[in-house]
């Protein structure tokens, strides 16, 4: 197994890194559409209805033609719009669903253009009125059904109200009640739609805001719960690691009455290696906390490397030679002979690299490189222990987890 870290040789620069996400008005624009086209859809019976109201009117007042025209449309309109909800496209769906949607509404203005300048001015008064009410009628059906589309009710509302105006502008002065209220209609309808478009926008960006929150809240509960497991788990660990190094010092201290010299400073020097795996245990303690608490400070300063090493050798060669492992260090001749960083912090990563990797290696050797390539200073460990399998890497810099491997299970430790 390898393991290592890398010291730059100049001062590192930080590098800004931000990922942009989707942009919240673009999502709530196709969540419009996208409500938009089911609403068309299924406002096609109305259509329909109001169609076949228009043919019949037509029929009576005698221009067949046009009011087969007026159907033929209205059945390719209505049939335009069952198909929206289809409209292929991936990624761009809702933008080819607008331009469709745009474009049946150009088709759906010929077909009221038809009955305005064709089949109204032929009708009785009774009649007329009946057609005005339906074109009214479908206007404001439509805002429910395709106001949230935006400019495409407009420009049927337009088309619509515009063919009244026009008719009705060389009979000026007998239409213009009618010539009026279409005017003060269309706008007011328009202004209308806008206000529902911008009523269901506001809910759709607010249910996205609450998904969003939601998921938050599943995703911080599920890290808590498998926090809280891990810190079960840790404290039975912590407990033992303690336990074990007391009741050494205990134990040590008790014989020490009775002993003679020798004995005592072997007995001493037992008590000193527990007190300090002691203090290590929490001096990893206080650096945990102050890693969740933001507080982790970095004093850099120049740092002699050859002497930082041998000190950490020393201190892990021991234990190495306890279990008859060959501890190798392996240093560049290109090393500068000193080096700006925390040699706190340095030491530390050694420590804990050198110290599981003869924690973790039942025989054979370990190994510390130190090579300098490219304007920086690898530091490497290599041991012949098992290594790490993959699914216990995901979780390598996660608090208190230590795999599930039985190897981790039969040596001691606590995760940090």
């Amino acid at each position: 197994m390898r393991a290592g870290l890398t010291i730059g040789l100049d001062d590192p620069r930080g590098v800004d890194d931000r990922n942009g996400g989707d942009d919240a008005q673009d999502r709530v624009e196709r969540e419009l559409i996208r409500s938009a086209i089911a609403n068309v859809a299924q406002g096609v019976p109305i259509l329909v209805v109001a169609a076949a109201v228009v043919v019949v009117l037509g029929i009576e007042a005698g221009r067949r033609e046009w009011a087969a025209a007026f159907g033929l449309l209205a059945v390719v309109v209505s049939a335009w719009r069952l198909m929206l909800p289809l409209v292929p496209g991936g990624a761009r769906r809702e933008t080819r669903q607008r331009q469709w949607l745009e474009a049946n509404v150009l088709v759906t203005g010929a077909m009221w253009g038809i009955g305005t300048f064709a089949i109204f001015p032929a009708l009785t008064s009774h009649n007329a009125t009946l057609y005005v009410g339906v074109v009214c009628g479908s206007i404001g059906v439509a805002v429910f059904s395709m106001g949230l589309a935006g400019r495409a009710y407009t420009w049927l509302v337009c088309l619509q109200t515009g063919a009244f105006v026009l008719v009705s502008w060389p009979h000026l002065r007998d239409t213009w009640p009618m010539a009026l209220l279409m005017a003060m209609f269309g706008p007011s309808m328009v202004a209308g739609s806008r206000s529902v478009r911008r009523i269901a926008a506001r809910a759709i960006a607010r249910q996205f805001e609450l998904d969003a929150a939601n998921t938050s809240l599943r995703e911080a509960k599920q890290a808590a719960d498998a926090a809280n497991l891990a810190k079960s788990t840790f404290l039975a660990n912590i407990s033992h690691e303690i336990r074990t190094p007391l009741t050494a010092i205990i134990g040590f201290s008790e014989d020490l009455p009775g002993l003679g010299d020798a004995d005592r400073r072997e007995d001493l020097h037992a008590i000193q290696r527990a007190g300090r795996h002691l203090l290590g245990l929490v001096d990893d303690l206080l650096d945990l906390s102050r890693v969740e608490a933001g507080r982790l400070d970095f004093h850099a300063e120049p740092v002699t490397l050859r002497a930082l090493i041998a000190q950490v050798v020393e201190m892990v060669a021991p234990r190495a030679t306890a279990k008859g492992l060959v501890l190798r260090v392996e240093v560049d001749e290109r090393l500068p002979a000193q080096l700006h960083t925390d040699p706190l912090r340095l030491r530390q990563v050694l420590l804990n690299l050198l110290g599981n990797a003869v924690k973790f290696t039942d025989s054979g050797s370990v190994s510390l490189l130190v090579r300098c390539e490219g304007g920086e200073v690898q530091l490497a460990v290599e041991d012949t222990g098992a290594g790490i399998d993959a699914a216990t890497l995901q979780t390598l810099f996660t608090p208190f987890s230590r795999g599930e491997s039985a190897l981790a299970a039969r040596v001691p430790g606590v995760g940090l």
